[in-house]
């Protein structure tokens, strides 16, 4: 496997671009929708309050996931939709994105 140098980024939904958005969701739906088949809406309406954690290839989306809020005070916040792109597992980007949400999570 060649090296390749992945960035990560933190957005919420409003600061996202129309094309990154579009990559995230795309990205979940072919994962989660059409490879393990889970006919479930994916567009759940939680986005919104989410902060979304990206991992990229230059300007490709590698893998995702999203942080909710705490339901209530006292509460953890929950990861969620943590998924990587076919063509870079093996790079350890599942590893990373839980790495970066759990440090995250800290801070909230």
């Amino acid at each position: 496997m060649s090296e390749k140098l992945f960035t990560s980024h933190w957005d919420e939904i409003d600061n996202l671009t129309p094309r990154a958005l579009y990559a995230m969701l795309k990205l979940r739906v072919d994962v989660f929708v059409v490879e393990q088949n889970c006919p479930y809406p994916e567009i759940d309406g939680k986005d919104y309050d989410a902060f979304h954690l990206r991992i990229l290839d230059g300007e490709e989306l590698a893998a995702s996931l999203r942080v909710l809020p705490p339901e209530q005070d006292g509460k953890p916040v929950k990861i969620g939709r943590v998924v990587v792109a076919a063509d870079y597992r093996g790079y350890k980007l599942g590893q990373r994105l839980m790495k970066e949400a759990v440090a995250f999570a800290q801070t909230r």
